[in-house]
């Protein structure tokens, strides 16, 4: 993730985006519920880090409230000291 570059790629309007829409290149971290990848947009050959969690182990150690919690915070939060969310599927 060298490029500082903190443009938007925009999803075609009446479209949705998935895990196809990206190519995986090597896992950068690993935690309690799952991993992180270190992926690229394939239409547009910008790099992103992909956090992929296990619902599983989730619903498991009762964590639901915390991941969902997480998820609307990374959601409503832009700024460039942070890691910012751009998809969530």
């Amino acid at each position: 993730m060298g490029n500082c570059n903190l443009t938007f790629d925009p999803i075609e309007e009446g479209s949705s985006i998935n895990k196809s829409h990206f190519k995986f290149h090597n896992v950068i971290g690993k935690g309690g519920f799952g991993k992180v990848w270190r992926i690229e947009r394939k239409k547009f050959k910008t790099e992103y880090a992909m956090k992929e969690m296990s619902k599983c182990r989730i619903v498991q150690k009762k964590s639901v409230n915390s991941i969902m919690n997480e998820r609307k915070l990374l959601s409503q939060l832009k700024h460039p000291f942070l890691i910012n969310m751009f998809y969530a599927f």
